[in-house]
């Protein structure tokens, strides 16, 4: 990877998941560590991928109003990462980044990042989730090619 700052976020990550399994827990407390992580997971992935365009901007001349601008922009404007969401927050900086990431990314990570999002947003709202350890830990496993594709695309390629 070539953001630093993504892969401290996904070792991060990995290093929870890793923890929590091997924690003997009983069901109530292994619903909420999902739960946990659920929310975990979906606010990573949304600041990794702002902190994508961050990272472009800086290996970039690009005046400083630009930057600001640019800064303002995406503050909101990734608040639910979920892949279509993505997708169109690609677009407005450049097409082919969403093209190419469409080609390189399949239904199930898709699906992951979705259902992580999903999930997050119901158990914020205070309603019903049935995520689980190992379904959070899948989708997690599954929407991590996204953000690793995502590097390449906006970071690696532009170099080349």
């Amino acid at each position: 990877m070539v953001s630093k700052y993504a892969k401290a976020k996904l070792d991060y990550l990995d290093s929870l998941f890793h923890d929590f399994e091997n924690h003997d827990f009983d069901d109530y407390t292994k619903s909420h560590v999902a739960k946990y992580l659920t929310v975990l997971c979906s606010g990573i992935f949304e600041d990794i991928i702002r902190n994508f365009v961050i990272e472009l901007t800086q290996k970039e001349n690009i005046s400083r109003e630009i930057k600001d601008f640019i800064f303002k922009q995406i503050q909101w404007s990734l608040k639910n990462p979920k892949y279509k969401n993505l997708k169109s927050f690609l677009e407005k900086f450049n097409k082919d980044w969403a093209k190419r990431l469409n080609e390189r990314i399949e239904e199930k990570n898709r699906d992951a990042l979705t259902s992580i999002v999903n999930n997050k947003n119901l158990i914020a709202h205070g309603e019903s989730s049935t995520i689980t350890f190992s379904i959070i830990r899948q989708h997690y496993e599954d929407s991590k090619i996204i953000i690793e594709q995502l590097d390449s695309i906006i970071l690696e390629e532009k170099d080349k």
